[in-house]
């Protein structure tokens, strides 16, 4: 692709017009809501999509027939009214719910639970959109708003450094490469990018911003293996990525970040630095990566430093030499499970087919978010992910590693037949190492 070799900057050609038609559908949305005839009035809508600041290792397209069907993620903002005040959480949430579908034509509600806010999913334009409703109050926390900040700060940064968006996708399909789909998330990794693209505004120590998109992958590489992450965690200035000046408080703001919470960023004054969780998550602030992952990620990358030529280790999906040595056992998937899509990384020779491949009939549908393999890893990490790490590459969902965790003296053999039995439409066979 061309903006690997540095020119033209920006998302690459083959994707640009996807994920720019994908902005246009959603500020048409956002449009008429704004315009709408509801009993409250809709103040904004702020989209919070990966996909929509050029960074999700996946191109999403219009009118997905088959295959997992990506969202476009949004917030939508109801002008402040000090009624909600007096009412419970609850009752806030069916609230604004029932508001946003009386301007949302032809929308399903999804109540939400314990991790997941109400939303809405409408599919408009060809693309399917879940709107997470705001009412906001006097006493509103300003945590509300950090999915929507995420996002627009770091699309300033990438109106700056047009090459950011690409090395990004890089950075999170090479995650994928080391098997941390599941530990590991966009957000992290994108922190990580604004850190070696905006070295004023970090702790990272990494001080050249990188010219094109494959600099950019390997000086966020050389953020990950230099950083002294048993010291401190790394900081970024989201606020401040933009200036040509080391901001004055950057010490003192970094120093609220405790070490273990491994990666932060500002993004308000009375907000303390975090990781924003995205628009339809219950808890403004994602957990830091848990240490063992963040150790493969980091022991990655100084690897991948000392073989930066060797593509198929790169961006192939045979795991990181780390997490494969850790295996205590592979779960082996069956041939037909879901093809996640297509992404971008490398030599066009790497890249997945584009079609789509369901389990039984070829025309079953699409898979909204989540596809057989994802339910089943997601099902793994519920019920045993107190005894084992289940490490896999979600573009490519082959094989799933199970990687005990240290102290586990239970019936091994026991647990791997239960996994076997929770993906049972999905699991070809059980490998068990030794």
């Amino acid at each position: 692709p061309a903006s690997l070799d540095g020119a033209p900057p920006g998302l690459m050609r083959d994707d640009a017009g996807h994920v720019a038609d994908a902005r246009t559908a959603f500020e048409s949305l956002a449009t008429v809501l704004r315009k709408g005839d509801g009993p409250l009035r809709v103040d904004h809508a702020s989209a919070c999509s990966s996909h929509l600041r050029g960074t999700s290792w996946r191109v999403i397209r219009a009118n997905a027939k088959s295959g997992v069907l990506d969202c476009i993620d949004g917030v939508v903002r109801f002008a402040p009214s000090d009624a909600w005040e007096k009412l419970p959480s609850e009752a806030r949430d069916a609230a604004s719910l029932s508001l946003l579908a009386k301007v949302v034509p032809d929308a399903q509600l999804f109540a939400g639970d314990d991790t997941v806010r109400p939303h809405l999913l409408v599919s408009y334009r060809g693309y399917a959109m879940r709107l997470a409703p705001r009412l906001i109050t006097r006493k509103s926390p300003r945590s509300d708003d950090l999915a929507h900040l995420h996002h627009s700060l770091l699309r300033s940064l990438a109106t700056k450094q047009p090459s950011m968006p690409d090395a990004c996708r890089l950075l999170v399909r090479w995650c994928h490469a080391q098997w941390l789909s599941d530990y590991v998330r966009q957000e992290h990794l994108e922190l990580v990018c604004a850190a070696a693209f905006a070295p004023l505004a970090a702790n990272s120590g990494v001080g050249e911003v990188p010219a094109s998109a494959r600099s950019g992958f390997v000086a966020c590489l050389r953020v990950l293996a230099t950083h002294d992450f048993s010291n401190a965690a790394l900081y970024v200035d989201l606020r401040r990525c933009a200036e040509d000046a080391r901001p004055a408080s950057l010490g003192e703001r970094a120093a609220l970040v405790a070490a273990s919470q491994r990666i932060a960023a500002d993004y308000a004054d009375d907000v303390e630095p975090c990781v924003a969780a995205g628009a339809l998550a219950r808890n403004a602030f994602l957990a830091p990566p848990e240490a063992v992952a963040w150790h493969l990620l980091v022991d990655g990358a100084r690897a991948a430093l000392q073989s930066l030529e060797d593509e198929d280790a790169l961006w192939g999906s045979q795991g990181g030499k780390a997490a494969k040595q850790a295996a205590g056992a592979f779960v082996v998937l069956r041939g037909d499970v879901v093809n996640t899509g297509d992404d971008v990384r490398g030599p066009r020779a790497l890249r997945p087919r584009e079609a789509f491949r369901n389990l039984g009939d070829a025309d079953a549908g699409a898979f909204v978010q989540e596809g057989p393999a994802d339910a089943f890893a997601r099902k793994c990490r519920e019920a045993f992910g107190d005894v084992a790490l289940f490490l896999r590459d979600a573009r490519e969902p082959k094989r799933v590693a199970v990687v005990w965790r240290p102290g586990f003296d239970g019936d091994a053999r026991q647990v791997l037949r239960a996994v076997a039995a929770l993906g049972v439409s999905v699991v070809k066979r059980v490998e068990v190492v030794g």
